[in-house]
């Protein structure tokens, strides 16, 4: 996996299609919903401070691109640690003095039934 910045890239490039170009939608550096940015180590390291261990790479860059603008899905196991995305980004808008309210929603229920009857057929 390569790191772009801004900078390094074209201007245009080729459509899916390849019949015409289309422009580069530019990376985005700043985190639009909150006050300010907080630096990556800041994060990690208040993550740390509060719950006692440091979140993996993969939870905290899921966390900044969401904090980016960006939408996502991330695809883990039961207790792999999924929700550790969310509390960054709600520990993140604290840090940053961000005003507003939280919301995560979540199928506990679904969830719930999966493994009730997952355990029953085991």
């Amino acid at each position: 996996m390569s790191t772009l910045h801004p900078g390094d890239q074209p201007s245009m490039v080729p459509s899916n299609s390849g019949t015409q170009p289309r422009a580069r939608v530019p990376l985005k550096t700043t985190w639009p919903r909150l006050k300010k940015k907080v630096g990556e180590g800041k994060l990690r390291d208040e993550f740390k401070d509060r719950f006692g261990y440091y979140p993996h790479n993969w939870q905290l860059q899921a966390a900044l691109k969401v904090l980016e603008g960006n939408d996502g899905i991330v695809v883990a196991g039961t207790g792999k640690g999924k929700t550790i995305v969310f509390a960054l980004v709600g520990l993140a808008a604290e840090l940053s003095g961000s005003d507003g309210h939280f919301i995560v929603v979540s199928p506990l229920k679904a969830l719930e039934g999966d493994q009730v009857r997952i355990n029953i057929l085991q």
